[in-house]
Formats: structure tokens, C-alpha cells, sequence
């Protein structure tokens, strides 16, 4: 399966029936689809270059990474010194903060739990460059 890009597209069932599923578009644009919502990673990024890079245990993140699929070659290559970015997921249509959500950085976050490696670099986008990166949310609207 392939996107309007012509990258690939791949869908992961991860239980109740819900699907995930990962974009690989064009390298200067990739965007992470997770359950509800899409993510511009690529401006994630951009955004996070800018900001002061934190230490957090990432620990609580370790079973949510077993519902985003990246490849072993991903998980081997991931560097863990490179800043995971994090943003509010704020709902569009109530301005309700459901807490963090981590855009990049998933392949780490695999590499870390096989390693047991329990901090790791982070960086929190603010909730207006968090709402700028949120590119679709089908979730509650009240």
C-alpha cells in the first residue's frame, strides 16, 4: 500500500479493533498517524531544535511503544541521544490538555526498553507549536 507520495503505508492491528497506522512520506515531511490523530514529525522537529533539551525517565512509555510498529533496523540504528519530542495533545474543539503525546522518537523508545536504558533526552514542544504539529484529530469533540 502506498500514500499520494508513493511511500509506504503500513497498518498495525493493536487490540479493540483500532488500527495504527505509519506514513512514510517524502523525508522533509513524515507525519505519524496514531489512533485518532496525525502529527507532523518534520515540524516536531524543527520546533524542538529550538528549545533546551531536558533528561526524563521514559519508562511509562514502554508499553505504549509496543502499539507503534517501527522495523529492527529502526530500533538498532535509533540513537539514544537524540532528543525524544513530546507535545500537549491539546483537542481542537475543547482547548482540554489529554496530557503528553511523543511524535518522535519511537524507535528509541523500543531501543531503550530492550537496552533498559530508563532516561532519556527529552523535549516538551509548548501547547501552541503542540497544536501547530497536530495535523487531524477524529477524536471527541466535546
Amino acid at each position: 500500500m502506498t500514500n499520494r507520495n508513493d511511500a509506504p503505508v503500513t497498518r498495525h492491528e493493536i487490540g479493540s479493533g483500532r488500527m495504527l497506522t505509519m506514513v512514510r512520506t517524502l523525508p522533509a515531511d513524515e507525519t505519524l498517524h496514531y489512533l485518532a490523530c496525525s502529527f507532523n514529525v518534520t515540524a516536531a522537529r524543527e520546533f524542538a531544535a529550538d528549545y533546551q533539551v531536558d533528561q526524563a525517565d521514559i519508562t511509562g512509555w514502554f508499553g505504549i511503544g509496543s502499539t507503534v510498529h517501527v522495523t529492527e533496523q529502526e530500533v538498532n540504528q535509533a540513537d539514544l541521544t537524540v532528543p525524544l519530542v513530546f507535545i500537549h495533545l491539546i483537542n481542537p474543539h475543547t482547548d482540554e490538555n489529554a496530557g503528553p503525546m511523543l511524535v518522535s522518537g519511537w524507535a528509541a523508545v523500543h531501543r531503550a526498553e530492550r537496552e533498559q536504558v530508563i532516561v532519556l533526552p527529552v523535549v516538551m514542544l509548548n501547547e501552541e507549536q503542540s497544536r501547530s504539529v497536530l495535523t487531524r484529530w477524529d477524536g471527541p469533540t466535546s
